[in-house]
């Protein structure tokens, strides 16, 4: 292994070691306070330095598939921090190369039939769908739904979390049998958090709280 690759390799464990913590406190803190949001932070710098690792990695060992999870982690982590950032949700010249970078490699992903890359796949079209749609609502001034930009941030940061507690369990977990299921355990347990945190954080008694408290 070249001296560049265990440099990436390192950066990619101790970040991605960070993020599974600073993802928890995240998650289990009160949203829009202190902790939330410093947690919150400091996930996704960690989060975008194992995705870029995780990228560079891929083209050292020429790896397909590290390079589509890779790319799919970035994409989820990028937009869920952008929606905090861009509430109204429009559209940059970023968001659309990275939406439009993020469909061509889920095409790739759903292409090349192998299990859990179409798995993924199918779960980076939705998303993407959905962040295209709304981008259309804007290129046709219509008003997209409220509070689209938490619905964006809960889904894409957990998702993000998803990813990397995955790369975990897939490195350190091989003894359960087919192993597919170990890749695709964390999506079905946090799906249906998704699902509950979105509704609990969206709705009327909850919504002001967040929109006054977070920045």
């Amino acid at each position: 292994m070249s001296i560049l690759s265990s440099v990436l390799l390192i950066l990619h464990i101790i970040f991605g070691g960070s993020a599974l913590v600073l993802g928890l406190f995240s998650m289990s803190s009160r949203k829009g306070q202190k902790l939330h949001k410093k947690s919150g932070f400091y996930f996704f710098i960690s989060m975008l330095v194992v995705a870029i690792t995780a990228i560079l990695l891929s083209l050292i060992k020429d790896s397909a598939f590290l390079f589509h999870i890779g790319i799919f982690s970035f994409y989820m982590n990028y937009s869920g921090w952008r929606a905090i950032r861009n509430k109204k949700l429009t559209p940059s010249t970023m968001d659309w190369i990275i939406n439009i970078a993020s469909l061509i490699n889920t095409i790739f992903m759903i292409a090349s039939f192998q299990l859990v890359l179409i798995i993924f796949g199918v779960i980076s079209l939705s998303l993407v769908f959905g962040q295209l749609k709304l981008f259309y609502f804007h290129y046709k001034e219509k008003e997209i739904p409220r509070m689209s930009w938490l619905v964006q941030h809960i889904g894409m940061m957990v998702g993000t979390y998803i990813s990397t507690l995955t790369a975990f369990l897939v490195v350190n977990i091989n003894f359960i049998e087919p192993n597919w299921v170990v890749w695709i355990l964390p999506t079905v347990i946090f799906t249906p958090l998704i699902i509950f945190w979105t509704k609990k954080y969206t709705e009327i008694p909850q919504r002001k709280a967040i929109e006054d408290n977070i920045a």
